[in-house]
């Protein structure tokens, strides 16, 4: 397995929003209420919070491993 660490761009938001989403409903599912781990516009909101962090600019602060 090779594995790449790059500045991510736009094209990655929906995998990372993803990748943000399960890890929090795997970590804290116990520890935070169910209605907001799995509430439907979770994953939209966390998708939006990432365009917008890579479309701003701060994804140089930022690396992937993939």
């Amino acid at each position: 397995m090779t594995v790449v660490v790059r500045t991510p761009v736009i094209e990655d938001a929906t995998a990372m929003a993803k990748v943000h989403v399960e890890t929090w409903q795997e970590t804290y599912q116990g520890t935070m209420p169910d209605e907001i781990l799995f509430a439907p516009d979770f994953l939209p909101r966390r998708e939006h919070i990432w365009n917008s962090h890579l479309a701003g600019g701060t994804a140089r602060k930022l690396t992937i491993a993939i």
